[in-house]
């Protein structure tokens, strides 16, 4: 499912203040505060979160992966945003009220340690970003008490076991033509596991495959030259192309 959440800030001079937000989340804001300011936020920030098994290896699309170690003098804050786990709170108390099964709060260190930041020079609804997931195996065993979803009888081989589902979130913010308005969008998707190969490529969506397929090729390609010519280690979008 996906939720659609506006968010609303005093603007002077035609950017956005830095007046809510906080801890408390005060207004439904995303709790920007000093050094990272509304009026500073340029551009689209698009989060990423997977589950803890997995993590994206290499991106392909229009702007690069923010580190936490970035900072990006105040302009992009990276890291997990003051209000991010108020926000889930406001959403399990909403869920309960509605009668919905909902799992306990997550950690703050599963919460950073499942995010990945995407900054875009602009937000373009028409943009596509290709990810590349990492399977980490031993952390597939820890998926189900994390709250990611029940776990699986174990694989063939004494492995881990499997999780039934995977989830995955996509965050995008960006800032409103007029200043005053910060605009979220929240995506989230959950996924049957493949137990092997064939089950996922009998799964798999034929259109989606071909497109990331080619996106693939194109960034190895362009790796490849930039390794030729620079002698450096590529980049690619997480290097900022």
């Amino acid at each position: 499912g996906s939720v659609a959440v506006e968010a609303h800030a005093d603007g002077t001079g035609g950017g956005a203040t830095a007046t809510m937000g906080g801890s408390a989340g005060a207004g439904g804001g995303l709790g920007y505060s000093s050094p990272y300011a509304l009026n500073t936020l340029s551009g689209c920030l698009l989060d990423v979160r997977c589950p803890p098994f997995a993590a994206p290896s290499s991106a392909t699309g229009p702007g690069r992966v923010l580190y936490a170690e970035d900072g990006d003098g105040g302009a992009h804050p990276p890291g997990l945003l003051p209000s991010e786990r108020t926000i889930f709170a406001r959403c399990a108390s909403l869920a309960s009220s509605s009668g919905l099964p909902s799992q306990g709060l997550p950690s703050k260190s599963a919460l950073e340690g499942t995010l990945t930041r995407l900054v875009a020079g602009r937000y373009d609804p028409r943009a596509t970003f290709g990810l590349v997931l990492a399977v980490d195996p031993d952390a597939v065993g820890a998926a189900g008490p994390s709250g990611y979803g029940k776990t699986a009888p174990a694989a063939k081989g004494g492995q881990s076991p499997l999780p039934e589902r995977g989830v995955f979130q996509f965050v995008s913010r960006w800032a409103s033509r007029c200043g005053r308005y910060i605009h979220t969008r929240v995506h989230t998707v959950r996924l049957p596991m493949a137990r092997d190969g064939r089950e996922w490529i009998e799964g798999c969506d034929e259109e989606a495959a071909a497109a990331l397929l080619g996106r693939e090729a194109v960034y190895r390609s362009l790796v490849g030259r930039e390794e030729e010519n620079y002698g450096g280690d590529g980049g690619g979008a997480e290097g900022g192309a």
